[in-house]
């Protein structure tokens, strides 16, 4: 309900209690004043006439009361005949009531009243008032005519009535003048509220509907237009402040894509090994928009394959930077014709010197010559990688257990050496394999992973990874990725 209703049925309810007593009181006061009117009129008439006879018992006329409706004024006497006044039927009637009851209720008194009920198809009441003259033996009677003081009392009740509604017609007009003052700055605030939506707080509002209500005279008015005032400036400062970190993400995103390009990039694709004597593939899915894990695979020379897959502490950006400083330097290092072990400690004590971030990386690095068939690997804190022999036999390639490149400088790594067979495949890969989870957080897990090797009958890398990736997705399908997935695949088909 509103305001304007909650005013108008106020203002009713308040008129109707107040005018109401008011109609039925006036009533009652008309009929008790116009009883006394009229007893005291006919009062001072018979005294005025018996005196007039009495001081002038010669005069022939002693009624000086001007005729008026409902209203009989006669002389008689104790026979009952009309001396002077009304000689119609009526008063003959009234006067033979009279004599009954002025037998009856004479005392002292020289005026008495009476009530006279004239009986018939259109009954009639008369209140009269009756004084006596002994010296003269006659009565004076001054009667009204009941009906005709009633017509009064409803005319006066008409009136009345008539002088509530307009006064009820005034406080409704004024009623709706002091509700429309009182509404119109809510209704031009709820008209504010409603476009705040579309507003914009960064251009200057010339016509703001707050500057025009700020004179508000009422003063809890005053209050809400302060406090919507307020609630603009706020709205306008965070809508700013929103503008600008909207534009610096939007800035961080689009340096992020690049990043990532430039990370994918340089990230190897396909290469060329004489005499297709090994298939190589890797293939990594970041979680954020740049990765921390690593791979890379090149030729040394004619001869030596160089391959490595790692994961460096952390994700996003720093871990990325850090990706591509141990990944430039082992490229580096590995072109110097070390040995693995010897490349694996210098790598360490290049990416622990200044390292105030106290990043590492775990890492899988192998050398293939393609002569010998020889591997030669090393492991740096990252966990074994798979061997799947040409008839589907599971191996775990464990080693000497190294600490994680970058972290501790100074120390020796050691290294494996195994020699695979046609078609023995080798499979390195990141935790974000095996701990990718579903939607009730459960883990990929090894077992899943040797059992998805097991089966592969890929002759080809490219196919082992479709499958590997494949049942990872599907696996986690609904549950976001906590970490970087990346797989390595190294194939002997010579």
């Amino acid at each position: 309900m509103s305001i304007n209703h909650r005013i108008f049925i106020l203002v009713v309810a308040t008129i109707i209690v107040v005018a109401w007593p008011l109609l039925y009181i006036s009533e009652e006061m008309y009929q008790d004043q116009i009883t006394k009117i009229v007893d005291n009129t006919a009062r001072e008439t018979i005294q005025q006439t018996l005196l007039f006879m009495k001081e002038s018992p010669e005069s022939g006329r002693f009624l000086n009361s001007v005729p008026a409706p409902g209203k009989q004024t006669f002389i008689f006497d104790a026979e009952g005949r009309i001396i002077e006044g009304d000689n119609s039927a009526e008063a003959a009637v009234l006067v033979d009531s009279l004599r009954g009851q002025l037998l009856a209720q004479w005392r002292d008194s020289s005026i008495i009243t009476a009530a006279v009920t004239i009986e018939g198809n259109n009954p009639k009441g008369w209140d009269c008032a009756v004084g006596f003259s002994r010296g003269l033996g006659v009565y004076v009677a001054v009667c009204y005519d009941r009906d005709y003081t009633y017509d009064a009392s409803a005319s006066m009740q008409l009136t009345a009535g008539l002088l509530a509604l307009a006064v009820l017609a005034m406080g409704l007009l004024g009623a709706k003048w002091v509700s429309a003052r009182m509404t119109r700055p809510l209704r031009r605030l709820t008209k504010y509220a409603r476009q705040l939506p579309t507003k914009d707080f960064v251009a200057d509002d010339k016509e703001n509907i707050l500057s025009a209500l700020e004179a508000a005279k009422d003063k809890d008015i005053g209050e809400l237009v302060r406090a919507f005032a307020y609630m603009e400036k706020e709205l306008a400062r965070y809508i700013q402040n929103e503008r600008e970190a909207a534009a610096e993400r939007e800035r961080i995103r689009s340096e992020l894509r690049i990043a990532a390009e430039i990370q994918q990039g340089a990230l190897p694709e396909r290469l060329q090994i004489p005499g297709d004597m090994v298939s190589i593939k890797a293939h990594m899915v970041p979680a954020l928009e740049v990765g921390g894990d690593l791979y890379d695979y090149f030729m040394v020379d004619e001869h030596t394959l160089m391959f490595s897959l790692g994961d460096v502490s952390g994700k996003g950006v720093p871990a990325a930077l850090f990706m591509f400083a141990t990944q430039h330097m082992l490229r580096s290092l590995a072109m110097q014709f070390m040995s693995l072990e010897e490349v694996m400690m210098k790598l360490n004590d290049t990416l622990s010197e200044n390292n105030a971030s106290a990043m590492f990386v775990t890492m899988v690095v192998g050398r293939y010559d393609l002569r010998t068939r020889e591997l030669e690997y090393a492991l740096a804190g990252h966990q074994p990688p798979i061997l799947r022999k040409a008839d589907g036999t599971i191996e775990d390639l464990k080693g000497p257990a190294n600490l994680p490149v970058g972290n501790v400088g100074g120390i020796a790594f050691e290294s494996r050496k195994i020699k695979l067979d046609k078609d023995d495949s080798v499979v390195v890969f990141t935790d974000g394999v095996t701990e990718a989870c579903d939607s009730e957080n459960n883990l990929f897990g090894m077992e899943r992973l040797t059992s998805f090797l097991q089966n592969n009958d890929s002759l080809h890398c490219e196919g082992l990874l479709e499958t590997v990736f494949g049942s990872v997705a599907e696996f986690s399908e609904g549950c976001e990725m906590q970490d970087d997935v990346t797989v390595l695949c190294f194939r002997n088909q010579g």
